[in-house]
């Protein structure tokens, strides 16, 4: 406020606020060759480091080392006003430029809605291709109830029968086990397939598909230890 208050400063205004301007036109500048030439960056990436950060602060701060030299008072206020604009301006132009040049983040609760849809539609892929096949009624059922489960879309009555079926068949005879390991085969492969897709079109959910990945191999290791015994 001090600062503000001198007439000198008030008087020749535009040159401190000129000064601000060519301090922060330079500091960018260095910064974003140097983002360019010494760490190889690509220019939006070089961009974005010229303009975030707050600049100036630490410049500002060491202006008042001088404050006791011979420095005159109306040229030590430039010094601190051009600061001023520096700092200001730094604070300013990234919260409108990085909203024009860099995409939006996806928050936790999008990330997480999406990872569910692309759970439904990749069990409902496999179910579909389940119902395309040769199989026995009994071992379809038995495949499309345990895809199912992964997205929780079972009932209690649901359970109930499918637990009665593997009581009263506690071992199917080999050519059933095979069908049912090959469906077993086919429908996680459905679901692999599904995923590479949706992480070669949607790259930001990319992380977030590894856990169905993992998911997806949970399943097959259970299914298949359990059809072993």
């Amino acid at each position: 406020m001090r600062t503000i208050a001198d007439k000198t400063i008030v008087i020749h205004s535009w040159r401190w606020l000129v000064a601000g301007l060519m301090l922060y036109v330079a500091n960018g500048l260095v910064r974003y060759w140097y983002a360019r030439l010494a760490m190889h960056r690509p220019k939006l990436c070089s961009l974005a480091f010229s303009l975030g950060g707050v600049h100036g602060a630490v410049t500002f701060a060491l202006a008042f080392t001088v404050a006791q030299t011979r420095v005159n008072r109306p040229d030590f206020n430039l010094v601190l006003m051009a600061e001023c604009v520096l700092i200001v301006l730094s604070l300013l132009v990234p919260t409108i430029v990085f909203r024009l040049i860099l995409k939006p983040t996806t928050t936790d609760t999008e990330l997480e809605g999406e990872v569910t849809k692309v759970h439904q539609a990749m069990v409902n892929q496999a179910i579909a291709r389940i119902k395309q096949i040769y199989l026995p009624e009994d071992l379809r059922r038995r495949v499309l109830y345990d895809l199912n489960a992964q997205i929780a879309n079972t009932t209690t009555r649901q359970f109930i029968q499918e637990v009665r079926q593997v009581v009263a068949k506690p071992a199917l005879p080999i050519e059933q086990r095979q069908l049912l390991e090959e469906a077993y085969r086919l429908a996680f492969q459905e679901e692999r397939g599904y995923l590479a897709m949706v992480t070669q079109l949607e790259e930001k959910y990319r992380p977030a598909m590894t856990s169905l990945y993992r998911e997806i191999i949970m399943a097959k290791m259970v299914i298949f230890s359990s059809n072993d015994d």
